[in-house]
C-alpha cells in the first residue's frame, strides 16, 4: 500500500518526500449504530476491554536471531541507535489546532481560523503545524491555499489512487518540494488589499514579480530580484519551479531569456502583465528581462 501511494503521487507529478501510514484511528466508531440511537451499554470506548498485553514486536524474546538480525522492533531501534548513532530528533514544529475532520463539513473553516489565529502567537516561537487534509474533498482548495501561505509543511492523507492533482500541482513542485511561505502567518503591516510594492528601476521602469501564477503561493517561487544598470537596463529574477511566470511591468520589455536561452513572452498592455513560460522539468531558473 505505501509503495502504491508513492507511485500514485509520483505518476501525478507530485512525488512525496516522506510517507506516514495511517492506522485509521478516526474510523473506530460504532458504525452498527443508527443516527440518534444512544450508546449500547458496554460499547463505549474501553467498555469491553478484557486485558492489555505488550505487543509481540516489543517483547524481549531474545535480542537477535542466529544471523544477528534484531528480532523485535524494540531491539531494532536499539540497534540503529548504537550502530548508526541515530537518536531522537528535535523539531520546532508544533500543532496549532485541533485535528482535521474530513467528514465534518462544519469544522473546515473553523480548523483554518483556529490555526491562523493561533499562529499569530505560536509563530513567534515555533513552526505551526496545520495538520493534513484530503486533496479530493469539497474543501480541498480552501485547505490547500491556507497551507500555501501558512509557512508550514504540506501533507495530505489521501487514500491510494484518490487524489486531485489539479490541487496538488498548485502546492507541490515536480521534484517534491513545496513553495513554503518564508514565515508563519503574521499580522500585516498594511491593509490586506495592498499589492506587493512596485520597485522603480532607473527612474523609469516600474516592476514587481508575481511569481509562478499556476501555484497557490506564486510569490514563493521568487528567490531574488536584481537590477543591472548598464547601457541596456536588465532585471534578473532568480527562482525555482516550472509553469508560467508573471510580473507587473509598466513598459513592454525588448527581450527575455530563461537560463540564458531567449524565449518568447506575452505582454498585456491593458494591465501591464508580463508572462513567460518556464520550460517543463526546470528546477531552478534565472530570468533576464531587457528594456
Amino acid at each position: 500500500m505505501p509503495i502504491m501511494r508513492r507511485k500514485n503521487l509520483s505518476e501525478g507529478g507530485t512525488p512525496a518526500k516522506f510517507l506516514i501510514i495511517d492506522d485509521g484511528w478516526q474510523d473506530t466508531v460504532n458504525e452498527f449504530q443508527k443516527d440518534g440511537e444512544p450508546f449500547i451499554e458496554g460499547s463505549q470506548f474501553g467498555g469491553r476491554l478484557i486485558s492489555i498485553k505488550e505487543n509481540n514486536k516489543f517483547r524481549a524474546i531474545g535480542n537477535v536471531t542466529e544471523n544477528g538480525a534484531p528480532v523485535s522492533l524494540k531491539d531494532f531501534v536499539s540497534e540503529i541507535k548504537s550502530t548508526f548513532g541515530l537518536n531522537s530528533k528535535q523539531s520546532a514544529i508544533t500543532r496549532a489546532s485541533d485535528d482535521y475532520y474530513p467528514k465534518n463539513t462544519t469544522t473546515q473553516s473553523l480548523h483554518i481560523a483556529a490555526v491562523a489565529f493561533n499562529s499569530i502567537f505560536l509563530g513567534e516561537i515555533v513552526v505551526p503545524d496545520w495538520d493534513m487534509f484530503y486533496s479530493l474533498h469539497d474543501a480541498a482548495e480552501f485547505h490547500a491555499a491556507a497551507r500555501a501561505v501558512g509557512g508550514c509543511g504540506v501533507y495530505v492523507s489521501d487514500k491510494p489512487g484518490q487524489h486531485d492533482f489539479n490541487v496538488l500541482k498548485k502546492l507541490v513542485l515536480p521534484d517534491g518540494s513545496v513553495l513554503r511561505a518564508r514565515y508563519p502567518i503574521k499580522v500585516l503591516q498594511c491593509e490586506v488589499f495592498t499589492v506587493s510594492p512596485i520597485k522603480v528601476y532607473n527612474q523609469t521602469i516600474q516592476f514587481a514579480p508575481i511569481g509562478l501564477t499556476n501555484m497557490y503561493n506564486s510569490g514563493g517561487a521568487v528567490e531574488a530580484v536584481e537590477f543591472s544598470d548598464s547601457s541596456e537596463s536588465k532585471i534578473h529574477i532568480r527562482g525555482r519551479g516550472e509553469g508560467e511566470f508573471g510580473a507587473y511591468s509598466n513598459f513592454r520589455p525588448k527581450s527575455c531569456s530563461v537560463n540564458s536561452e531567449d524565449l518568447e513572452f506575452k505582454f498585456r498592455e491593458e494591465d501591464k502583465l508580463f508572462a513567460v513560460t518556464i520550460p517543463a522539468k526546470t528546477t531552478s531558473w534565472d530570468i533576464t528581462i531587457c528594456y
